[in-house]
């Protein structure tokens, strides 16, 4: 199955599909410094024995336009039911450990609480990943936000675990655009 998409893309308008299928166009729209590609899990009730089999693909985008083309038609995750997780990767890289772009890497992890911010927080955080915000390069290979029960996750996946400067950089950003105190993202860096 597809994402959960804004008007149950399946029985929606036709025009809501034709809109989500128009070809990208780098020339003409405005191109992104990457290419990315949305998925999803839902992992309620599931007993994995290959996570890698259960990501659904959403879409794949490499420009301005396409991106909100897409954007727009994905449940925010404030009307999303638990255990689930959305992951934006770099075009190529898989949302698993197993990826070869993950292998070495780690990622930073912010905790948020049922209080229903968790939709502004991860729409700060894939715009600020898709706009290169981060200035760490190809230190970044994707973020994933996963929906639980008592509390939401937002992480970002770094491709190398040793580098430190780039890891302090992430944090540090996250904590601006995300505007949390000092102890938070210090505690993110434990």
């Amino acid at each position: 199955t597809r994402l959960n998409l804004n008007n149950n893309m399946e029985n929606s308008h036709k025009s809501d599909q034709e809109l989500l299928d128009v070809p990208e166009d780098p020339m003409q729209q405005t191109p992104l410094h990457g290419k990315w590609t949305f998925s999803f899990t839902n992992s309620k009730g599931s007993n994995f024995k290959n996570y890698g089999e259960h990501i659904d693909q959403i879409g794949t985008f490499q420009t301005v336009e396409h991106f909100w083309r897409i954007y727009d038609h994905i449940i925010k995750p404030h009307d999303m039911g638990n255990h689930m997780d959305i992951q934006l990767f770099k075009y190529g890289i898989k949302p698993t450990w197993e990826d070869q772009a993950n292998k070495e890497g780690g990622k930073l992890v912010f905790v948020i609480n049922k209080k229903g911010f968790i939709s502004k927080y991860w729409e700060d955080m894939v715009l600020a990943v898709i706009g290169e915000q981060f200035d760490v390069g190809s230190e970044i290979c994707g973020i994933v936000l996963s929906l639980r029960h008592q509390e939401d996750r937002i992480a970002v996946w770094n491709r190398n675990s040793n580098n430190q400067e780039a890891i302090n950089r992430i944090a540090d950003t996250m904590g601006k655009l995300l505007k949390l105190p000092n102890y938070i993202v210090d505690k993110m860096l434990d």
